[in-house]
């Protein structure tokens, strides 16, 4: 049987335009989500790699998350964002944490007077971050300068 040129060409055409690297539109967030896999360098400062202009995208928001006292990681939590410590105040956002213990986000949300990251594990545990941040880069700071993230 033969194939019609047409619906060959129209074959590599599809294959081509599924394979190139999506552009993305201003509108169009792209953030972790609980059980994503396609995450990677636990522990680095994200936003290093993951900046404007960069080839990877741009993340507002990124850090890792671990298990109390040890190098495992705790996964499929969610991070709040507070105008108000411990939770108070109103609530300005969420991000997801991935099956690898990491969190992103495109979307711009920390606001000019800054956060107060909250982040609830899958068991129910609480950790609240005591200060505000104007920085979405938590680990340029947190396993660094400071503890590591980490709920159980």
């Amino acid at each position: 049987m033969k194939i019609p040129l047409c619906l060959i060409i129209s074959g590599i055409l599809l294959t081509i335009a599924v394979s190139c690297k999506k552009t993305l539109t201003v509108d169009e967030v792209l953030a972790s989500h609980h059980g994503g896999m396609t995450s990677h360098h636990n522990g680095l400062a994200c936003i290093q790699c993951h900046a404007n202009g960069s080839e990877a995208p741009a993340w507002a928001v990124a850090g890792s998350v671990y298990k109390k006292n040890s190098d495992s990681i705790s996964s499929d939590g969610t991070i709040f964002l507070y105008s108000g410590p411990g939770g108070s105040a109103y609530l300005i956002g969420t991000i997801e944490v991935d099956g690898k213990g990491n969190f992103f986000t495109s979307a711009s949300l920390m606001p000019a007077g800054g956060a107060y990251p909250q982040i609830k594990g899958k068991s129910g545990d609480i950790q609240n971050m005591l200060t505000t941040t104007n920085s979405g880069n938590c680990n340029l700071c947190h396993g660094n300068t400071a503890p590591r993230i980490w709920v159980n």
